[in-house]
């Protein structure tokens, strides 16, 4: 997952901004499966930006619950599983040996499971 984050102001309308063109340019450069462009920090002329705008660990975890939410598999518990795949993400990111991330994946699969393998 990519995300990024415009600031600031424009010098033209917001709508202007070719959003389906930049999400383009990221896929061509890099194989990713999500791109996240957050626009809600811009401002341009005639509107304002938000106040409270998401933090960037509060708009992934939206996202990966949308993902969790959309298999039938992780629905039931999406909000664990978006806790577990952005953990995971930290992890990796945080140079965990991949043992480590995998044992904190399976305790966090048998703890869903409670621990039976039938699901």
């Amino acid at each position: 997952m990519i995300e990024i984050q415009f600031r600031g102001n424009l010098g033209f309308d917001r709508v202007d901004l070719d959003l389906k063109r930049i999400e383009g340019i990221v896929r061509d450069g890099a194989t990713v499966c999500h791109v996240v462009i957050n626009t809600s920090r811009m401002s341009s002329p005639g509107y304002e930006t938000e106040e409270e705008a998401l933090s960037t660990e509060e708009l992934e975890l939206s996202v990966l619950r949308q993902l969790a939410e959309s298999d039938s598999r992780y629905a039931p518990h999406a909000d664990h599983w978006a806790k577990v795949y952005y953990r995971s993400k930290r992890m990796a990111l945080e140079d965990y040996a991949p043992e480590d991330i995998l044992a904190t994946l399976q305790s966090q699969i048998d703890s869903v499971r409670g621990g039976s393998d039938d699901h």
